[in-house]
């Protein structure tokens, strides 16, 4: 995941890490978390499917951890997406992670308020974590945030969006 936007993957860590996270559910097969990890490296792959199979795996697994359900998030779309992030901020309140992921799925089926609505929960949670290490900590909405509001017309509101949101990237 580190080496996505570069010019060319790590495509030997990518390897390493699926024959781990086959291992791992090899190994321990009854363990969310390896079906976790599993899903998370599939979709790296392009191996959407298994990803989300994977994915519900480690839910059946994982007696109701928010992490399995973020990664359903991750690798899901639609419905299957806005369920597994709701659940996991049930689970985990505050997670902007999962504000964003429900947020894309309302941008796609253009219901605009339901995405600001989703992006000023998940902005608000986000906040605190700028320019500090978080290991769930979420970039981008505020930004993702700014697009719909300038969609809508809001573009005064969407400039200020844009610049809460240069002003929490790391110099």
């Amino acid at each position: 995941e580190s080496t996505r936007i570069d010019r060319a993957p790590d495509l030997t860590s990518a390897q390493k890490a699926a024959y781990h996270a086959r291992e791992g559910c090899r190994l321990s097969p009854s363990s969310g978390d390896a079906w976790g990890t599993l899903a998370l490296v599939r979709h790296r792959g392009g191996e959407v499917m298994s990803a989300v199979a994977a994915a519900r795996q480690a839910i059946a697994l994982g007696s109701g951890e928010w992490r399995h359900d973020i990664r359903l998030a991750y690798v899901s779309w639609g419905e299957e997406r806005l369920a597994a992030a709701h659940r996991a901020l049930a689970r985990c309140h505050g997670l902007a992670l999962a504000h964003g992921f429900a947020a894309t799925v309302y941008v796609a089926r253009q219901m605009p308020d339901r995405a600001v609505a989703e992006l000023s929960a998940g902005c608000a949670a986000q906040d605190p974590h700028h320019g500090r290490p978080s290991a769930f900590a979420a970039v981008g909405l505020h930004l993702l945030r700014g697009l719909v509001l300038a969609a809508r017309g809001d573009v005064d509101d969407a400039l200020a969006e844009f610049a809460r949101e240069l002003a929490g990237m790391p110099r």
